[in-house]
C-alpha cells in the first residue's frame, strides 16, 4: 500500500511538471514508466508516444514501450518496437527475447524461433541457445530444459518464456 501511494504521488508530481513544461519528452518517459509500474498500459503507451512525437530520435530507445505493448496485448506493435530498438542496439539479448515473446504470440512459436536474431554477447544469466519450442510439463520454473538457463535469469523472463512456450507449471504435490 505504501509503495502504491508513493507511485501515485510521483505520478501526480510528474503530471504537474508536464503542465508546466508540456514539451519535455524525458518527463513523459518517466511518467510512462510510472504508469507501467501501476499496470496502466494505455497511459504508459500514450506517454511514450508523446515523447516520441516531441523527439522522434527517441524511437529506437523506447524499449519500455515495447514491453508495455506486450502487456497490453499489442504484440505486433511490441515486436516492431523491439526490431527498431535492435537497429541501434544490435544483438541485445533482452530486446531479442522480448521480440521473440511478442512474435510467439502473433506468429506461433515455430515462426518466432525461426526468426530469432543472433546474440553476440549472450550473457550467462540468460541463454537462448537451443530454445525448444515444444510443449513441456515441468514441476518448477526451471528453464534449463528449454535452453534458457542460469541462476541470474530474471523471474519476469522465466514467466514470459514459459508462457510463450505453452508450458504448464504444475505444483510439486501433483506429482506425488
Amino acid at each position: 500500500m505504501q509503495r502504491m501511494s508513493h507511485l501515485l504521488s510521483e505520478l501526480q508530481r510528474l503530471t504537474r511538471r508536464l503542465e508546466a513544461d508540456p514539451n519535455n519528452p524525458a518527463v513523459y518517459i518517466q511518467r510512462g514508466m510510472l504508469s507501467f509500474q501501476l499496470a496502466e498500459m494505455a497511459p504508459a503507451i500514450a506517454d511514450f508516444d508523446r515523447a516520441e512525437h516531441l523527439k522522434p530520435a527517441l524511437t529506437p530507445s523506447l524499449w519500455q514501450r515495447g514491453i508495455a505493448y506486450y502487456y497490453a496485448g499489442r504484440f505486433a506493435e511490441g515486436a516492431r518496437q523491439f526490431e527498431i530498438d535492435l537497429t541501434v542496439n544490435g544483438h541485445d539479448v533482452e530486446e531479442t527475447v522480448w521480440r521473440y515473446l511478442c512474435q510467439a504470440q502473433t506468429q506461433g512459436m515455430a515462426a518466432a524461433r525461426a526468426g530469432l536474431l543472433p546474440v553476440r554477447h549472450d550473457p550467462p544469466q540468460l541463454s537462448l541457445n537451443g530454445l525448444d519450442a515444444t510443449q513441456k510439463r515441468v514441476a518448477s520454473p526451471s528453464l534449463g530444459a528449454y535452453g534458457l538457463s542460469g541462476a541470474g535469469c530474471q523471474p519476469a523472463y522465466h514467466g514470459q518464456c514459459l508462457q510463450s512456450l505453452d508450458i504448464f507449471l504444475l505444483p510439486r504435490a501433483s506429482f506425488n
